[in-house]
């Protein structure tokens, strides 16, 4: 696990000229890190007035890097379980195992009128910690099955919308016919792909946006008809090509005429599994060769030690964010100003601190999870919606003034919050997100451990819990080593779906659908060797880390801030340099 250096904070101080005004150790890890005056102002400006007197946030406990373990800890996309309703008793799909101690309901039954969220509210006991009675909401209030709304024909989908003909897919929003994805939006007829947007008949792409039929790809945009690309735009019918801008038939970044290239095209056997290791193995060597920029951004402004960051300014710590302002600390998300500690789903964010997975058009939240959209001033509280003035709720919709959902008035609410506040200051839980040992999900079915990966052990010394169900594996059909399959797609008999695969790598058990064989036979695709699960971290590891290093610019020997350590096995580049290189 890497933690931000000494030497990275104090380059951050002088490239945006904030001081650092504190250096605290990590309370879980004993690691360093660093306060800047622009925080001190922030933790100022976003304080809440209760009752009539501003209640300061104190400065954090966590370094950055387990603040963002604890966010992502409380988000489940990939792991689904089968499982009762607790309403219908109906066989369902769910993001949460038989095990989990609170009730689960279908979309239809949840989101019904015929229970409500205030039918389970109490008072705050202030002889007990917040951390200990929140538990009992969180057990005992039911939640959805899983987010899926407005979907056709798209069952095992999770944290998405409008989906039709999809399967495994998670989050975002508006695909059709695609099938083990994550992070994706406006996407058709495509396999295994992360970070993709806006384009269609993609295999095996990472960071890809308006493209059409490419395949083994990372970071390219506005291309069709490529194979093993890396950080290239606007490039047709090219093969084997990195840092290439407005190409076409290129081989290996040399150029051709349509005719040779489409000859050296037809004669390689891309067909062949063997072929296409080959192919692979080579376009890693040839990739190495090249440089690659410090950092990705698009008209950003005044922004440093980020990635990935576009029409944003004022930023700094931000990862795959755009059209940001004066933000830290920020993962995978988009418009939002004046926030700290924020990761993923929603748009149009304001003041808000340590929130993770919430919707559009959200504000003045402090600690919260899966908050919905239109949803203002509220304080600890997980997956309400349109609603405001709340702490310590549990799946709330259209409601106010409320309290571990028990319903107050404004005056009283005011005077109870103070009080609670007052409580929580003297256990430390004040201004502190919620324990993830009260977490909904075990560590090891969230995002956190697909991005800071832990053993039980580890994530149990910490404060994570671990979930130990098993899910029982099939029998139906004779199961067979991945690796002894056709080396051609060509030769898969028609019933290879009622055969069971074993992934080499993680021994785990996979079957090929349907709809992937017909996919991988119209264009001419060897079947997958491994696990959905392996192909999944196989692409994440594509991307850099979320991590921050200073080391030297390869071209100018000055030092930089960047995603890439000093040792890597290809040259990196300031990011101006970079640019220069490719348009210029």
């Amino acid at each position: 696990m890497y933690y931000t250096t000494k030497e990275v904070y104090e380059f951050i101080a002088l490239q945006n000229k904030d001081p650092i005004v504190h250096r605290k150790k990590c309370a879980k890890t004993g690691n360093e890190f660093a306060i800047y005056q622009s925080d001190i102002h922030f933790y100022k400006k976003i304080s809440p007035i209760i009752d009539g007197e501003v209640q300061e946030l104190s400065l954090p406990t966590l370094c950055p890097e387990e603040r963002q373990r604890r966010r992502m800890s409380w988000r489940n996309e990939r792991y689904l379980f089968r499982r009762k309703c607790d309403a219908t008793w109906k066989d369902i799909i769910s993001m949460y195992p038989p095990s989990a101690k609170f009730p689960v309901y279908t979309e239809e039954v949840r989101r019904s009128d015929s229970w409500s969220g205030l039918d389970y509210g109490f008072e705050f006991d202030h002889n007990k910690t917040f951390t200990e009675q929140f538990k009992v909401l969180l057990d005992t209030v039911p939640r959805l099955f899983m987010y899926n709304l407005r979907s056709e024909n798209s069952d095992y989908c999770n944290c998405c919308s409008d989906m039709k003909n999809c399967y495994l897919v998670t989050a975002w929003l508006g695909c059709e016919d695609c099938y083990y994805w994550s992070y994706m939006y406006h996407c058709t007829d495509s396999i295994d792909n992360f970070m993709v947007f806006s384009s269609s008949r993609m295999y095996e792409c990472v960071e890809c946006t308006n493209c059409e039929n490419c395949k083994y790809a990372y970071n390219i945009h506005n291309c069709s008809n490529t194979m093993f690309m890396m950080n290239c735009d606007n490039c047709h019918n090219c093969f084997g090509c990195v840092n290439q801008v407005g190409k076409s038939y290129c081989w290996f970044n040399e150029q051709l005429s349509k005719e040779d290239y489409e000859e050296k095209l037809t004669n390689l056997d891309m067909w062949s599994r063997r072929v296409r290791e080959e192919m692979g193995k080579k376009f890693e060597t040839f990739s190495n060769t090249f440089p690659r920029s410090s950092n990705v951004s698009i008209n950003a402004e005044k922004c440093v030690a980020n990635y990935s960051v576009t029409k944003s300014k004022n930023c700094s710590f931000c990862f795959d964010v755009n059209n940001l302002e004066d933000c830290k600390y920020a993962y995978r998300y988009r418009w939002g100003k004046d926030c700290y500690d924020v990761f993923s789903r929603g748009t149009r964010w304001e003041r808000m601190y340590e929130c993770t997975q919430t919707g559009d058009n959200v504000s003045n939240c402090i600690g919260c999870v899966a908050m919905d959209s239109e949803s203002h001033y509220c304080y600890y509280s997980t997956t309400c919606s349109w609603s405001k003035y709340l702490f310590g709720c549990n799946w709330l919709k259209n409601a106010e003034y409320c309290i571990f959902n028990k319903q107050y008035s404004k005056k009283d609410r005011e005077k109870e919050v103070k009080k609670i506040v007052q409580t929580m200051k003297k256990t430390g839980e004040w201004w502190e997100m919620l324990n993830p040992v009260i977490g909904i999900f075990g560590y090891n079915h969230t995002l956190a451990n697909e991005f800071l990966s832990i053993t039980k052990q580890e994530a149990e010394k910490i404060w994570y819990r671990w979930d130990d169900y098993h899910v029982a594996t099939s029998q139906v059909g004779r199961a067979v080593n991945s690796r002894s399959l056709w080396d051609s797609i060509q030769e898969v008999p028609s019933d290879i779906g009622t055969r069971i695969l074993v992934c080499e790598k993680s021994k785990k058990q996979f079957r090929i659908t349907r709809q992937e064989l017909e996919f991988y036979k119209k264009y001419n695709i060897p079947l997958p060797t491994d696990h959905v699960d392996e192909r999944f971290l196989r692409r994440l590891k594509m991307r850099p880390a979320r991590e921050l290093h200073v080391r030297r610019c390869d071209k100018t020997q000055q030092k930089i801030v960047t995603v890439f350590p000093q040792e890597t096995p290809f040259p990196v580049w300031e990011e101006s340099m970079y640019k220069e290189s490719l348009y210029w």
